[in-house]
Parts: structure tokens; sequence; C-alpha cells
């Protein structure tokens, strides 16, 4: 309901994620992000630098 009120237009999916266009991000320490563990162990998550693009 929240993604229908805030009208963004389109939505994106971490499954629809091209890993292979940034290979320095590690798709399991994202997964593992995403999976919001760190919430309910009231850690922090902090992400630094640029998204460098694919050569």
């Amino acid at each position: 309901m929240a993604l229908k009120l805030a009208h963004f237009p389109t939505v994106k999916e971490l499954a629809g994620f091209d890993f292979e266009a940034q290979p320095p991000i590690d798709p399991k320490q994202i997964r593992d992000l995403a999976a919001s563990r760190w919430i309910a162990n009231g850690e922090n998550v902090l992400l630094l630098g640029p998204c460098e693009p694919a050569s």
C-alpha cells in the first residue's frame, strides 16, 4: 500500500538488479542486508562511495 501511495514511476526489485554490471557489489551481502535482520539486531548500516559504471 505504501508503494501505491508513494506514486513511484516504476517499482524496482532486488531480484531484477544486474550484479554482473557492478562486480564490486557482493550479491550475498546485499541479499543479507535486504533480509533486514540488522534492524531486529539494533545494528546500523552505512553505505559509502559511488557506484562506478560498468566498463
